[in-house]
C-alpha cells in the first residue's frame, strides 16, 4: 500500500500543471427553473450562505506560485494529500475555519501528528516561519482557504504578525 501511494505522490509530481487542471476556473451544471447553466464556485456559496471566495488577484496569485513551490510536493496541486502519507489540505476543517490562529501556527510553526490507521507514517509538516515573511503566509493561507471550492475570509499580514509576535515569546 506504501508503494502505491508513493507511486502516485511521484506521478503528480511528474504532471504538467495544466495537465492537472487550473484551480478555480471550473464551472459546476445548475438545473434551475430557468434552464440548466453553469454556475461558478462563487455563486454556489453565496447561495448556500457561505462566505465569498476571496478573489483578491494579487494574494491569490502570490499564494497560488507559494502553494506550488512549497506546499505542492506533499498536499499535491489538487490539495489533496496523497492517501495514508499526506492529509489533504483541499477538505480540511482547520484550513477554513471562521479563525486561522490554528493554521497560522501551523504554517509558522510546522507540525507532527501520530500514527493513525488511515495515515500511519505520522505525518508530519516543517515550519516555514524562517522561510516565508508575514505576507507570504498570509497569501498562501488565502489561497488555501479560498482554492478548491473553499470559501473563507482572507488571512491578513497583521494576523501573521500577531501569531508570530506570540509564538516568539514561547519557550517550547
Amino acid at each position: 500500500m506504501f508503494m502505491s501511494a508513493l507511486t502516485e505522490f511521484r506521478w503528480r509530481l511528474s504532471r504538467p500543471f495544466s495537465e492537472l487542471g487550473a484551480q478555480g476556473t471550473t464551472t459546476t451544471s445548475c438545473a434551475c427553473s430557468d434552464g440548466p447553466h453553469d454556475q461558478r464556485p462563487e455563486q454556489i456559496s453565496s447561495e448556500l450562505g457561505r462566505p465569498e471566495p476571496v478573489n483578491a488577484a494579487p494574494d491569490m496569485t502570490a499564494g497560488g506560485a507559494i502553494y506550488r513551490d512549497q506546499c505542492s510536493a506533499c498536499r499535491g496541486l489538487d490539495g489533496k494529500g496523497v492517501d495514508r502519507l499526506f492529509p489533504s489540505v483541499a477538505s480540511s476543517s482547520m484550513a477554513r475555519s471562521d479563525d486561522p490562529s490554528s493554521v497560522i501556527r501551523v504554517i509558522l510553526r510546522g507540525a507532527r501528528s501520530v500514527a493513525t490507521e488511515k495515515e500511519p507514517t505520522a505525518p508530519g509538516m516543517p515550519s516555514y516561519g524562517w522561510q516565508l515573511n508575514d505576507s507570504q503566509v498570509a497569501a498562501v493561507l488565502t489561497y488555501i482557504r479560498n482554492s478548491w471550492d473553499n470559501a473563507a475570509s482572507a488571512v491578513s499580514p497583521d494576523d501573521v504578525a500577531r501569531q508570530r509576535a506570540g509564538l516568539a515569546k514561547r519557550s517550547d
